[in-house]
């Protein structure tokens, strides 16, 4: 269990780093009441932005957590992709 544990944070933080250069690029923003939940900003030239400053921090060997770019930037292309139109909670008010 410990090694299965240690593989979950592990894919956890590699989330957080992809999801903190999506917002960094503007590609997604968290929602201004519930930080949890990340908003899709619809731009593509943020999207295009955010595999940038991917590439330009991995080539740096800063994100020695994954395996390839690839691997980084598909995970941003998946942060992207699932991030919400709107905020659920919000939009129970």
């Amino acid at each position: 269990m410990g090694q299965q544990k240690r593989y979950l944070e592990q894919e956890e933080h590699k989330r957080v780093i992809a999801e903190m250069i999506a917002v960094e690029a503007e590609a997604i923003k968290p929602c201004g009441n519930h930080e949890d939940v990340l908003l899709s900003m619809h731009d593509m030239d943020a999207n295009t932005r955010a595999y940038k400053i991917a590439a330009k921090h991995f080539k740096r060997g800063e994100y020695d957590e994954f395996e390839s770019q690839g691997e980084l930037t598909d995970l941003i292309k998946e942060v992207i992709d699932t991030s919400h139109e709107e905020c659920y909670s919000c939009s129970k008010w």
